[in-house]
């Protein structure tokens, strides 16, 4: 590391770390987190960043409520920090399973549940129902679209993607995007009443 000290406190099975200096890091690109495991560092074990009266007051800050925030925050369990997980939604959805809703298949409820209850055996973790509306770099801050800013130490943006028609947005009203429970809602309704005015 240019920088020089230790290349890093969390290491996966083949010794590469993944969260290399938690006190200098701003942004993370968790690449098949999964294949990582929680494990301390069997390289530098003498190393400061690692020790418990350090990390223990490390603030992770997780933007975004999907698969790669959740992996981030449930593949460090154990590890001495603490996390706050932001998103504007109050509920994890699993997207693979929305085209089901949209046709009836399933309902809403199936493949959406509150963040909070998936960590409510997790103290270290603050989950916020809140909109991110800039970051504040030099003051490792999260800004707040209600203007409170939220401290970090290690920030990790999972903020997911949304459809897009490359500059043509007319095709949205015949080309529905399919990301999140509102549309797939609407589709369904879409659906149901081309039925009904077929009939």
């Amino acid at each position: 590391w240019a920088d020089g000290g230790c290349p890093g406190i969390w290491h996966g099975g083949n010794g590469t770390a993944f969260l290399p200096r938690l006190r200098s890091v701003y942004f993370i690109t968790i690449v098949n987190f999964s294949a990582y495991t929680a494990k301390p560092c069997t390289v530098c074990t003498a190393c400061l960043f690692w020790k418990a009266d350090i990390m223990q007051n490390h603030h992770v800050v997780v933007v975004g409520g999907g698969f790669g925030g959740l992996q981030v925050v449930h593949g460090l369990k154990g590890a001495p920090v603490r996390f706050t997980l932001i998103d504007r939604r109050n509920h994890h959805l699993f997207q693979p399973l929305l085209y089901q809703v949209a046709t009836t298949a399933l309902a809403t409820s199936e493949i959406a549940w509150p963040i909070r209850r998936l960590y409510r055996d997790r103290a270290e973790v603050t989950t916020l129902l809140a909109e991110v509306g800039g970051i504040d770099r030099e003051n490792r801050s999260v800004i707040l679209k209600s203007g409170e800013a939220v401290p970090f130490d290690t920030l990790v943006l999972a903020t997911g993607a949304r459809h897009a028609y490359f500059g043509n947005d007319a095709w949205e009203k015949h080309a529905p995007g399919l990301k999140t429970l509102e549309d797939a809602t609407t589709i369904r309704r879409r659906l149901l009443l081309a039925f009904e005015r077929a009939e």
